[in-house]
């Protein structure tokens, strides 16, 4: 803004040297060009909303359409094979890529685990499998059936997900191991918190699964808030986790 200030008084001395405008009219000028980087700030921020708001509705639109297909296939399909990977290659941007013909197979009622150092693709790879993100080239399939072929809603429903970030809500410990399944018995719910090796913790709060998550407390620690995360996966009883 300086520079323009500076840049804008020397034109319009150089204006008014000339004759070419009043003095009054240099005051216009100054103010014109102190309101200019913001106005350019707010003319970019602009375009961001309106490629963000073009980038929803495309979204919007691709759901709406997927509504309208008829997927023949059932979520039964998810509990009877493997999941593979076929030359799956993919990049958040094109001249990038993420992962690079990577092909795998996770085997049926087994434990897979990806090794490797940071930015090597893995939890790429573990977000292209419920389809957060479409494949760039290559297939992934469940079945031998390409993923493309199941409605995402049923993807979704048969895929338990842990994130690396926490995800807990300000409400009881019991409401947010149940949010992958409202309807679930409290049996249930402490059933899935024994497996996740977080129930003794809970039992000593004095409200036990009644005691409200604080994100800004100290009632858990990083990695016993991941295990609620991860006993509300085993509630979800899905195919795949």
């Amino acid at each position: 803004p300086g520079i323009i200030g500076v840049l804008t008084l020397f034109i319009c001395m150089f204006a008014l040297s000339k004759s070419w405008i009043k003095n009054e009219e240099i005051i216009l000028f100054l103010l014109c060009a102190m309101a200019l980087p913001s106005s350019l700030i707010m003319l970019a921020q602009l375009g961001n909303f309106i490629r963000d708001g073009k980038n929803s509705v495309d979204t919007l639109l691709r759901l709406y359409a997927e509504n309208d297909q008829e997927f023949p296939l059932s979520p039964e399909e998810f509990k009877e094979g493997d999941i593979e990977f076929k030359d799956v290659s993919f990049g958040y941007n094109k001249d990038v890529l993420a992962i690079d013909n990577v092909s795998c197979v996770f085997k049926k009622g087994t434990l897979s685990a990806l090794v490797g150092p940071s930015g090597g693709g893995k939890t790429t790879i573990s977000r292209l499998i419920p389809r957060f993100w479409d494949v760039s080239s290559g297939e992934i399939t469940i079945n031998n059936v390409n993923i493309k072929n199941y409605s995402e809603n049923d993807l979704l429903k048969s895929i338990a997900l842990v994130f690396q970030d926490v995800s807990l809500f300000h409400d009881s410990i019991y409401k947010n191991i149940a949010l992958s399944k409202p309807n679930a018995r409290k049996e249930e719910v402490i059933e899935a918190a024994k497996s996740a090796c977080i129930h003794d913790r809970i039992m000593e709060l004095p409200k036990g699964y009644d005691s409200t998550i604080d994100e800004g407390s100290a009632v858990f620690s990083g990695g016993e808030k991941q295990r609620v995360t991860i006993a509300r996966a085993f509630l979800a009883d899905a195919p795949i986790v």
